[in-house]
């Protein structure tokens, strides 16, 4: 088990004691990864480490984030199968027996789909499902909407992951895009057991656009495809200008002259913006800084 937490340290008593609850049938071990806390998580998972011998935790310099943390956790793990799960209650643990005897008989990736979240509103549902239509149609790659980091990963798989994370993580569309024969089991978010939650809004963007950006090159292609057809456009509006002007029947028009220039330069604008997204990025990955950094480990 891997399971990220950021000041967590009300939820982690009893979310860890579900787990080893449910995984006492299994040999396992348990790996918290604690994402930079302010909190008091880390003194919980000391707690915690005295009571289950099985657990181990990895404590991050700061917080890098969901996707790293997950991934500082793969690293650290040792079994032949790794399931990743949030430390907030919100992932049912009861589904756990369910993904391992999918991956016992013969399935490589075991992931959880949700199909409803306890106290998820309508403008954030709406936004997730509009993400995984656009990132399915722009990648090529089946996404589930809903696909959540409740997942069980075989050890060939996870070794492919670990080889192939790249500058950008987002690793709820790197793993569909490895290929392996997928199991996919629908679960309903349960409520927070604690706390509040860590993705705010800024940080679902970023992940949605580093999503986006790190699996296609389409958003450059439609910003060829819409210049060169405003370019047409501003072609047939000159065309038109210059047929008025031979007629003699001009009509002082500075606010539609002013309306085309603003079209215009609000095309350039998102054209270059998504430019430089893209260059911004390759940039960042040019630096070749780790994407997680251990402060120490238990």
């Amino acid at each position: 088990m891997v399971t990220p937490a950021h000041n967590e340290e009300a939820a982690l008593e009893p979310v860890i004691a579900r787990m080893v609850d449910v995984l006492r049938a299994y040999r396992h071990e348990i790996i918290i990864v604690d994402d930079g806390s302010s909190d008091n998580t880390w003194h919980v998972i000391q707690k915690l480490r005295g009571l289950y011998p099985q657990l181990h935790a990895i404590r991050l310099t700061r917080n890098f984030g969901h996707q790293s943390a997950i991934l500082a956790g793969l690293f650290a793990m040792r079994g032949d199968a790794v399931i990743t799960m949030d430390s907030d209650g919100q992932h049912p643990a009861e589904l756990i027996p369910r993904f391992i005897e999918r991956w016992q008989d013969g399935y490589l990736v075991v992931q959880g789909v949700r199909t409803r979240g306890a106290g998820e509103g309508v403008l954030k549902r709406w936004a997730s499902h509009f993400f995984y239509r656009v990132l399915n149609r722009l990648t090529g790659v089946r996404i589930p909407h809903g696909s959540a980091d409740f997942r069980l990963i075989g050890r060939p798989a996870v070794d492919v992951v670990l080889q192939s994370a790249g500058p950008l993580l987002f690793l709820r569309g790197l793993i569909p895009w490895l290929g392996y024969d997928t199991y996919y089991i629908d679960f309903e978010a349960e409520r927070r057991v604690a706390g509040q939650p860590s993705y705010t809004w800024p940080r679902m963007i970023r992940l949605s656009l580093d999503g986006l950006m790190s699996f296609s090159i389409i958003p450059l292609r439609l910003s060829i495809v819409l210049g060169i057809g405003i370019s047409i456009v501003a072609f047939l509006y000159l065309m038109y200008v210059l047929v008025v002007w031979w007629s003699g029947d001009v009509v002082p028009g500075w606010a539609s002259v002013a309306g085309l220039l603003s079209l215009l330069g609000g095309i350039q604008l998102v054209t270059m913006g998504v430019l430089g997204e893209y260059l911004g990025r390759i940039f960042l990955s040019s630096l070749n800084r780790p994407h997680f950094v251990v402060r120490e480990r238990t």
